[in-house]
């Protein structure tokens, strides 16, 4: 818990250095949030895959299949991706007026890749991380 003033500040700070160029954002914000999505793209499709039914190796394969997917989850659902969602929810909130800014743009896309981190998996042990992104959204 002692981090967290640390990255509350840090996160305002990056605040105020994105509201001084309106351009600068948005080329370095959709860049950013594309790569993100591309992360979360590929965590649903780890998601997605099912087991296969070859009996000889299904064991074998149904281990690293699950051992694949906890890794995807918990590359999704760590303290750092979620302080990335947060910041990004107050960057694009902050300077949603500005003049001159085409911020606004990236609502839906932002929207999008948070409701689907929120529906990665169905586990509770994740709730926490994800009341945390409800609660920046």
């Amino acid at each position: 818990l002692t981090t967290m003033p640390g990255i509350n500040f840090m996160i305002n700070c990056m605040i105020e250095m994105y509201g001084l160029n309106p351009v600068i954002t948005y080329k370095d914000a959709f860049k950013r949030l594309r790569s993100i999505a591309f992360h979360v793209k590929q965590a649903i499709q780890t998601m997605a895959k099912h087991q296969t039914k070859n009996r000889s190796t299904k064991e074998l394969r149904a281990k690293k299949l699950k051992q694949a997917k906890l890794e995807t989850v918990q590359s999704i659902y760590n303290w750092r991706f979620i302080n990335i969602i947060r910041l990004w929810a107050k960057v694009l909130g902050s300077h949603a007026n500005k003049k001159n800014s085409d911020i606004h743009l990236l609502y839906y896309p932002f929207i999008q890749i948070a409701c689907s981190v929120l529906t990665l998996s169905r586990s509770a042990m994740y709730d926490p991380g994800r009341l945390k992104i409800m609660e920046s959204l």
